[in-house]
């Protein structure tokens, strides 16, 4: 089974290349699942979100997962948004996603994984676990049978590498990933920082339970690159075993206008 893990698309500022290229690339290398873990849109604009819900519509048929990123809250216009910050979030994209109150599950004979929504109108962009989030994660991933890979993903990070991106880990993140570790959380996706990177989550949590890793994705189609670091997405092809399973992370080629493989990782053999 390959998973498909793109996120920060941002559309308003998407080059569109990028996107054929990804499509491109499913026709070549097939996924049985996709993941969108936010910021969707550049400013929650309606034109913006009609262009997100285009490019999904291009997708081949297939289950897709979806949470909203801070970005997908309207900023500018603050009447909109703290009465309705989701309004056009549901009225567009919803419909493309698994599961309800921007909580998608997903469970198949080799992975079990849940989604996040961890924004908030009263943050700028800062991302919160809250005490429900925990706890209900934890029951999904207790429930899961031992031998599946088990996911967890939102749209901030819970680890960084560069000393900038510090402030951008989420609030409560220790206590969650401490808590789903000893559930048995395997992998944690995340996006926000537009810097991606695969590492075990024992660097910066030492004493976890269990040997779980983070692949953060940069952004995927979005002009707002970070440290020159190209246009990209994960993959995770999940193989019959955990051992088996491996990360990717593709870079776009501007030469070659296509995505091609920058690094791949066998975190659990």
């Amino acid at each position: 089974m390959n998973i498909l893990h793109i996120s920060d698309t941002h559309f308003g500022t998407e080059i569109q290349a990028t996107i054929e290229a990804l499509l491109e690339h499913l026709e070549e290398f097939p996924s049985q699942l996709v993941i969108f873990s936010g910021d969707i849109t550049q400013r929650a604009r309606v034109s913006e979100f009609k262009a997100a819900a285009a490019f999904l519509r291009r997708l081949p048929d297939g289950p897709v997962m979806i949470v909203p990123g801070n970005h997908d809250i309207p900023l500018y216009n603050v009447l909109r948004r703290f009465s309705s910050p989701y309004g056009r979030y549901d009225e567009y994209l919803a419909d493309f996603s698994l599961g309800q109150d921007h909580m998608p599950t997903f469970d198949s004979d080799r992975v079990s994984i849940t989604g996040l929504d961890t924004t908030d109108p009263a943050r700028h962009k800062d991302g919160l676990i809250t005490e429900e989030h925990i706890q209900l994660t934890s029951e999904r991933l207790r429930a899961a049978e031992t031998h599946k890979l088990k996911i967890v993903f939102a749209h901030q990070p819970v680890d960084a590498i560069l000393e900038m991106d510090e402030k951008n880990i989420m609030h409560n993140a220790e206590p969650a990933i401490r808590q789903w570790a000893a559930d048995g959380m395997d992998l944690y996706l995340g996006g926000h920082i537009h810097f991606p990177f695969m590492q075990p989550l024992r660097i910066r949590y030492p004493d976890i339970a269990h040997d779980a890793w983070t692949a953060q994705c940069g952004t995927t189609f979005s002009t707002r690159i970070r440290n020159k670091m190209p246009n990209s997405f994960n993959r995770i092809c999940v193989g019959e075993t955990r051992n088996e399973t491996k990360l990717e992370r593709w870079e776009y080629d501007y030469g070659m206008r296509r995505f091609k493989l920058e690094e791949r990782v066998e975190p659990w053999l």
